[in-house]
């Protein structure tokens, strides 16, 4: 049939898939992809609502079949939220600025004042639920 046999780890939509644990080095090019898809974006000339909109339909868009296979490390998703929240507030991921309004205010729905954002716990929390 022309079938080679196949070892792991391999890369599959993007995702390593692997026996052993997720740990961040493990995704590492998934956030390198992510970095600097948010470095590449001249948010200066973007208005906040237009980085809005750029996190859930393409940053987090990224993640999605990560999030379907593995629960990814706290400490990645919490690295990752806040890269989004600086980019968002400051327009460079980088660069910390004071944000007004508390991040988990910004994550809640459009009629309870939020900007619909999701954050990066709460998806990867709901698609592991998915297997269950």
């Amino acid at each position: 049939m022309g079938f080679r046999q196949g070892l792991l780890p391999f890369t599959y939509s993007g995702v390593p898939i692997f026996k052993r644990k997720l740990k961040k080095v493990h995704l590492q090019g998934i956030i390198d992809k992510i970095l600097t898809k948010l470095a590449s974006w001249k948010g200066a000339m973007l208005s906040i609502m237009g980085r809005v909109q750029l996190v859930p339909l393409v940053i987090q868009g990224m993640m999605v079949y990560c999030f379907q296979i593995y629960k990814c490390p706290t400490a990645l998703l919490n690295s990752l939220d806040k890269n989004i929240k600086n980019f968002i507030w400051s327009s460079y991921h980088s660069q910390r600025k004071l944000a007004i309004v508390p991040w988990d205010m910004v994550c809640s729905l459009w009629r309870n004042g939020g900007l619909n954002i999701k954050s990066l716990k709460s998806i990867n929390k709901s698609s592991i639920l998915k297997l269950a």
